[in-house]
């Protein structure tokens, strides 16, 4: 037996085991479509190399989810299922999100690559108990890096007889320092969470919001306590830019002294400012991996796979003809702040899920009429594949990537971006069907911006 989920693991356990979060995707297309004998040596490999990628989550006696080892062999099937569709279209999300949702206390694991031979597309299923976003693209690279060699078995994992294989090694956040201002607030926080729980889980009522969706009609439905279902019908389309308009895109943002990300936020926050009234809150989920190495000593093969993000949200006042480089320079000051400065904070934030109960504080922000957030940009950066600089050994190259993630609770459209050598930068964005009128004049302000047109 493993170790105990951490609180924040636990957050996005019981998320999805009450069916409010699916999985998550990262697909990538390939130069040439690899046969099933050279992906089962790469995913054996990967399997020897990264031990909780053959785990699963349990539930001991006294009701605490504990990783647990797979005790079954698992075959390639068990990894690898094969689509007949032709190519990535950004619709088929919907269908993926709605289809897996992967299932805890079994022999199987909480991944899955669905592979698209007709296009050399081949996309990545996580489960988020066990992966963040950077941990997909890490698991890729793994598997390029083994993918040529062809493997002679079927069988590609044996539980192992030996001592537990993950360890009881906390979560980095469980060993993270609290101060005294956060030993106070952890004394705190139980009892408001108690006496006035939408002191901790409500929704700022200067928020943007539409009455056209909420949570209740447009979002879930309850099939029973503890028990959801996430309609998954989102408009979706891919915003891409690459060649010449992506070189001077980075140049400009390099010019104003800001990240791409933070530009990303600014032209979706003034594209929303012409449609609505009041605040816009951004969330923008930050990768804690190097604090955590300089922090709590975690190794660089320990933060390869795993959850180490923490929650910084930015906020505008809906106002359209701001400057859009002004707005992204205070989301990139806000940024800079909370991911450097006060990292300290950040992360505490996230281990006050340690005082409180994670089934009551789900269920009190599935109370809420609306989510807590207006949108969100998660921006997994540039990332270099191997063969992207021509790397003898390397019998496979990335042409082109994409990440994306399914209708959720906390915000009311997302924003998923990725970039790479040869595809260049691609967003995928997912908003609800219910504004699809009221959002179409954002997305061609969006477009006007870019200066091209989305990929459907």
């Amino acid at each position: 037996m493993g170790r105990q989920l951490s609180s924040l693991e636990q957050f996005f356990y019981y998320r999805s085991k009450w069916g409010l979060h699916s999985c998550f995707l990262l697909g990538v297309t390939l130069d040439r479509t690899p046969s099933q004998a050279q992906f089962a040596h790469a995913i054996h490999e990967c399997l020897v190399k990264f031990p909780q990628l053959t785990t699963t989550v349990v539930e001991l006696e006294q009701g605490t989810p504990t990783f647990a080892n797979i005790t079954v062999p698992l075959r390639y099937d068990d990894f690898v299922e094969v689509k007949q569709w032709g190519q990535w279209d950004a619709q088929l999300a919907n269908e993926i999100f709605k289809e897996y949702n992967f299932q805890y206390t079994v022999e199987k694991p909480l991944w899955r690559i669905l592979a698209m031979p007709k296009s050399s597309t081949f996309v990545l299923l996580v489960d988020h108990v066990l992966f963040d976003g950077m941990s997909t693209v890490n698991l890729w690279r793994c598997l390029l890096e083994n993918l040529g060699p062809e493997s002679t078995s079927d069988v590609l994992y044996e539980p192992s007889n030996e001592a537990d294989q993950l360890g009881q090694r906390p979560h980095p956040y469980d060993s993270w320092p609290v101060g005294w201002s956060w030993r106070l607030k952890r004394a705190l926080v139980p009892w408001i969470f108690y006496y006035a729980p939408r002191t901790v889980t409500g929704v700022n009522e200067q928020l943007v919001h539409f009455s056209q969706y909420t949570l209740q009609d447009n979002l879930l439905q309850r099939n029973k306590p503890e028990e959801y279902k996430i309609y998954n019908d989102n408009d979706r389309w891919v915003l891409n830019i690459k060649g010449e308009p992506m070189a001077k895109l980075i140049t400009r943002c390099k010019e104003h002294q800001v990240s791409l990300t933070s530009y990303l936020v600014s032209v979706f926050a003034l594209a929303l400012s012409y449609q609505a009234e009041g605040n816009i809150r951004v969330d923008i989920p930050m990768n804690t991996r190097n604090k955590c190495k300089e922090t709590v000593g975690v190794t660089e093969q320990e933060c390869l796979l795993g959850n180490f993000v923490g929650g910084i949200s930015h906020t505008y006042q809906a106002q359209p003809g701001q400057d859009i480089w002004r707005m992204a320079r205070e989301a990139q000051t806000t940024v800079v702040q909370k991911s450097q400065d006060d990292i300290d904070d950040t992360i505490n934030e996230v281990k006050l899920l340690d005082v409180v109960s994670i089934q009551k504080f789900l269920a009190k922000k599935l109370e809420e009429r609306w989510p807590a957030g207006t949108f969100e940009v998660t921006n997994l950066g540039f990332q270099k594949f191997p063969g992207d600089d021509g790397e003898q050994g390397v019998e496979f190259q990335v042409q082109d990537a994409f990440f994306d993630e399914p209708q959720g609770i906390s915000d009311i459209f997302t924003v998923a971006a990725i970039s790479t050598k040869h595809g260049g930068l691609n967003c995928c964005i997912s908003s609800p069907v219910s504004l699809r009128n009221e959002f179409q004049p954002v997305w061609d302000r969006v477009k006007k911006e870019f200066g091209v047109e989305d990929k459907r």
